[in-house]
């Protein structure tokens, strides 16, 4: 079963660009995690972000948290908290149960 995590996050006042740059950085420093089929990185307001990745399976995102925690580490300097008592980010995960490949065509 695929697999989604979805992850808020809020950028810093006039550090989107930075943010950007260290996506894009993190991006390079080698192999995307082992089961990863895509990410999306969603402007949701002026300065929130939701991360959208996509996983072949819940055990290749389990396998994969400390690479992606590694990376948040290093955006971590440009995040503030997302909601009070959330902390940085607002992450949730879970099962793809219906996708649009599923619905009949016209």
């Amino acid at each position: 079963m695929e697999y989604m995590n979805i992850v808020r996050m809020r950028i810093k006042e006039g550090m989107l660009d930075q943010w950007r740059a260290r996506i894009m950085e993190n991006m390079q420093m080698g192999p995307p995690p082992a089961g990863l089929i895509d990410i999306r990185h969603v402007q949701i307001e002026d300065n929130a972000v939701c991360v959208v990745g996509r996983w072949a399976s819940k055990e290749a995102l389990v396998a994969a948290r400390p690479q992606l925690i590694q990376g948040l580490e290093r955006l971590r300097e440009f995040l503030e908290p997302y909601r009070e008592g959330l902390g940085d980010t607002d992450p949730v995960s879970g099962g793809v149960i219906f996708d649009s490949t599923q619905m009949p065509s016209a």
